[in-house]
């Protein structure tokens, strides 16, 4: 029996040969470039939207990742939670606006009458109180960070006056 002669791999045009690339003439490619020209970005779906999609439209054993699971959960304890939900990301999806982050335990907190963002202030509150609760625990690691702090600076000064110097003489 003879075998049949193979092709160099170099010469194999097959559109299966690279199926991870768009073959020549292909719509999404053109569609694609159409729109990053105009510059329009397609709007990919969030994942919970798609997770609670797919729940609502298909059987339990269906389920593969834990997104969907969760949306499958809160569908079978509280289906009018989880329509009001789904409905509400819906709306926002069709209608472009931002997503409805849920409840985070604080209301939203708005700029002043000077302009100043209140919740950074209160960020950096919180961080700043949070470093001094860290420092009464642990006291040596910071004792340790200020004489590093304090080498570091004295080494700074002593290059500057070194850089003094030697620009006088030259």
């Amino acid at each position: 029996m003879k075998k049949p002669a193979s092709k160099p791999t170099s010469e194999i045009t097959s559109p299966a040969a690279k199926p991870w690339q768009f073959q020549k003439g292909n719509k999404h490619r053109q569609q694609r470039a159409a729109a990053v020209k105009a510059g329009v970005e397609s709007k990919a779906v969030p994942n919970l939207l798609k997770a609670m999609r797919f729940v609502f439209s298909h059987v339990e054993s269906a389920d593969k990742s834990q997104e969907q699971k969760n949306a499958r959960k809160v569908m079978d304890t509280d289906p009018k939670a989880f329509m009001s939900q789904m409905a509400a990301l819906e709306r926002a999806f069709a209608t472009g606006k931002d997503l409805p982050k849920g409840d985070r335990g604080t209301d939203p907190v708005p700029d002043d009458d000077e302009g100043k963002d209140k919740g950074t202030e209160r960020a950096r509150a919180l961080i700043d109180q949070l470093l001094t609760d860290f420092e009464e625990e642990h006291p040596d690691d910071f004792k340790l960070q200020k004489l590093l702090d304090a080498a570091l600076k004295r080494e700074a000064a002593l290059v500057e006056k070194v850089r003094r110097l030697e620009a006088a003489q030259g």
